[in-house]
């Protein structure tokens, strides 16, 4: 059985997911968590159901970026994922989070002119997904139009996982979370993403379980950790607290040519050298 990739390991590209979660309606106690369904033809984890999120892109960390994060800077970031390679890439995976979840779900983490989180018609919405199109103005220069800055300062950095290195197509992911606005609606970019579910940790893991949703390890673990929470601020309060550990599964090819996923609390994991 081996861990070896039969290729160089290619370099994980950066990435961030956030995990958005609500109370349940006051009938109900506990809370949800946002889960999308990717298309069938995306050519990363097609047909599962993950957290919104996606690559780190340049503009992501620009002077621009930076000026729309006035109240969380890149030194705040940079003292909480210190090993992000500086203080703009630290904040440029808080700003790519807020980005992706806003392309691939409509839901935007942004504040207004007076410092009050964003209340924008679905309209507008709409046209702030729409200028996130190649060949238009971009994420940043819509939120600078409209007179908005990230609220990357309601992100609480919780999780690092780094894709094997035996997989073609590897990322090097932050995990944030943060309480979804009240009454904001789900709008799927159809695209990327063709449906969504708010669900309970417990059901969305019964539901990957009986083969319903399907989802990719760091999805279903940090759903685990959920569990522990019954409350948005409970989870937020708890989560802000935790030292981040980088977790990278390996890949273990048996005997029989199929290959399992070995996590480093596993016995089988064999310890990585420092560069990944």
């Amino acid at each position: 059985m081996s861990f070896q990739p039969s290729h160089p390991a290619v370099v994980a590209r950066p990435a961030a997911t956030l995990v958005l979660m609500r109370r349940r309606p006051a009938s109900e106690e506990g809370m949800e968590i946002l889960m999308l369904e990717r298309s069938a033809k995306a050519d990363f984890t097609p047909s599962m159901f993950v957290f919104p999120g996606g690559g780190v892109e340049p503009a992501d960390f620009s002077p621009q970026a930076c000026q729309l994060s006035p109240r969380f800077s890149p030194q705040n970031a940079f003292e909480r994922i210190p090993d992000a390679g500086g203080a703009d890439p630290a904040l440029g995976c808080y700003i790519a989070a807020i980005r992706e979840t806003f392309e691939e779900s409509g839901i935007l983490l942004a504040r207004d002119e007076t410092g009050i989180p964003a209340n924008l018609p679905e309209a507008k919405l709409a046209a702030g997904r729409n200028a996130c199109l190649p060949g238009n103005i971009g994420f940043l220069g819509w939120m600078a139009q409209e007179h908005l800055t990230v609220a990357a300062e309601d992100l609480i950095y919780f999780a690092h996982w780094i894709t094997p290195k035996a997989v073609p197509k590897r990322f090097d992911t932050r995990f944030f979370l943060a309480e979804a606005p009240v009454g904001t609606p789900v709008l799927a970019d159809q695209t990327e993403i063709v449906a969504h579910r708010w669900a309970t940790p417990e059901e969305a893991i019964a539901a990957h379980a009986a083969g319903r949703m399907a989802m990719i390890e760091p999805t279903l673990h940090n759903l685990m950790l959920f569990r522990e929470y019954s409350s948005p601020a409970e989870a937020k309060a708890a989560l802000s607290q935790r030292s981040v550990k980088t977790i990278m599964p390996q890949l273990q090819t048996l005997p029989d040519g199929r290959r399992k996923v070995i996590l480093p609390w596993d016995p089988a994991y064999e310890p990585e050298p420092e560069s990944t």
